[in-house]
């Protein structure tokens, strides 16, 4: 089907998760926030239009980045994953490019129908970030990984802001987990993609210091995102939560072990699968938080 490629591209599993990601932010920092009312710039609502288009926001934004990425990494892509979309030519260039834009245009769109100054703000910045990583960070290495990061720790804090930052504490934690993991991600990501990254001269840290340095690096920042994860059971005790933590952190380590042992490509793009699904299975504990 011709409308298969403009969905795939937009990588829908990761703008879902993004979207989630908010409305957890926004249950976590008020579990009362269900019954008040919003502010939109058509007046007040409740509820029920606050998740739905604090939702589209996230997913909308995430998209147009995904789609963005695809269009900035076309070279790379050519050599690393011939069969997306725009390498194997299902997507023209320029198209994605215009449609990318649209995707995001959408998603501010959705964000300003919010009457709250702060959250505007944090969408339009996390737009902003993830522009410049698309279009020069990425070749940069590190701080690359570290700006990607921040875009997946920010839905927590935009959700938070939407409700003025109850729970402070809660909020913190959980969006240190996200922006820790994903960074351990991204560096396992610079793994799956050196080839193509070495020839593009993409100074990712698999590149430069090579695939076992990058795998004990990326190491590092999971084994700290999986020690956080414990800090909710001190502050408030939830069942549901550590049951779901629990399976999280053993897929966590379980892969992470398996890349230590050998951090070749193949392994590397299944633990950067596999730690995208615990970390599915983490945002789905944080709902009981």
């Amino acid at each position: 089907m011709k409308i298969f490629p403009y969905i795939k591209i937009t990588r829908p599993f990761n703008s879902l998760m993004m979207g989630l990601a908010v409305i957890i932010g926004i249950q976590v920092a008020d579990p009362y926030w269900i019954n008040l009312e919003y502010d939109f710039i058509f007046g007040k609502s409740h509820y029920l239009l606050l998740m739905i288009i604090s939702f589209l926001v996230a997913f909308f934004i995430t998209s147009s980045s995904m789609v963005l990425n695809d269009y900035a990494d076309y070279s790379i892509d050519k050599i690393n994953f011939p069969n997306k979309p725009l390498p194997s030519g299902l997507i023209k260039r320029n198209v994605a490019l215009y449609y990318g834009i649209i995707l995001a245009l959408t998603g501010l769109i959705f964000a300003f129908l919010i009457k709250n100054s702060l959250s505007i703000q944090l969408a339009f910045t996390g737009l902003i970030i993830a522009i410049l990583y698309n279009f020069y960070f990425k070749k940069k290495g590190f701080i690359g990984n570290l700006m990607v990061a921040y875009t997946t720790a920010l839905p927590f804090i935009y959700g938070a802001s939407l409700v003025y930052f109850k729970n402070f504490e809660f909020i913190t934690i959980l969006s240190s987990m996200a922006f820790l993991s994903n960074v351990s991600r991204e560096i396992i990501k610079g793994i799956v993609d050196i080839e193509g990254d070495s020839k593009m001269n993409v100074k990712t840290l698999a590149n430069t210091k090579g695939p076992f340095l990058a795998s004990k690096i990326a190491s590092v920042f999971i084994i700290i995102a999986i020690i956080l994860s414990i800090l909710p059971f001190l502050i408030s005790f939830s069942f549901y939560y550590i049951l779901f933590i629990i399976i999280a952190d053993i897929i966590f380590l379980y892969y992470t072990i398996k890349l230590l042992k050998n951090p070749s490509k193949y392994n590397s793009y299944q633990v950067k699968k596999m730690y995208l699904v615990a970390m599915f299975i983490a945002l789905i504990g944080f709902l009981f938080l």
